[in-house]
């Protein structure tokens, strides 16, 4: 008999387990986390030179820095470590959109490949007159689930990540972009950013 109460408690507790579990990926397995700032990050956290860029994606010098950057990581793979922050101007009327799908494109692990295109294709969505379509199809065409994607940018925990990113830029003074901050200190325009590394990697040596 006691056996039995044994296995029935065992029953009934792995029961209530697998109930929560359930309850839970009801409500909330649908919504992935997209403030996770890892996905937003390159490089090795304990790295030499340690770099927060603040950019916008309808921005052209940001365009032409995410290839400077890229140049970087090539030369210094280990000595660099990037974390990007959303800046979107209010003259770029699509900067904002952007940035929420590169987001909901990093809760499905592809950040990085969904900011590539969008710069290397600036030219020619910024002429657009809508873009929601065309990004979505960029995104799907890496491998990113579509209607979850939909159902994301117009999430309003997306719009709060933007949101603190701008914020925080703000109280950092930044004011234009690309902005980065190298170990701290700030350097506006992607060939500042390539000196104040080169110079650093210098020093190193």
């Amino acid at each position: 008999m006691k056996m039995s109460k044994r296995l029935l408690t065992g029953v009934i507790m792995s029961s209530v387990v697998v109930i929560v579990l359930i309850v839970k990926f009801v409500l909330f397995g649908q919504q992935a986390p997209v403030a996770a700032e890892s996905f937003r990050t390159k490089g090795k956290p304990g790295a030499k030179i340690q770099v927060l860029e603040y950019t916008d994606f309808q921005c052209p010098a940001c365009a032409k820095a995410a290839g400077m950057i890229d140049e970087v990581y090539k030369k210094y793979p280990d000595k660099v470590y990037l974390e990007l922050k959303y800046f979107p101007l209010p003259r770029h009327n699509f900067a904002r959109q952007a940035s929420a799908y590169v987001e909901c494109a990093g809760a499905q692990g592809q950040f990085w490949p969904l900011h590539n295109v969008l710069f290397k294709t600036q030219e020619s969505w910024a002429k657009m007159s809508s873009v929601d379509e065309y990004f979505s199809q960029l995104a799907v065409s890496l491998g990113v689930n579509g209607e979850k994607l939909a159902a994301c940018v117009k999430d309003s925990a997306v719009e709060a990540v933007i949101n603190k990113d701008v914020e925080s830029g703000k109280a950092s003074g930044v004011n234009s972009t690309p902005t980065f901050f190298v170990n701290g200190k700030m350097v506006v325009g992607g060939p500042s950013f390539v000196r104040e590394v080169e110079a650093l990697i210098g020093e190193g040596k």
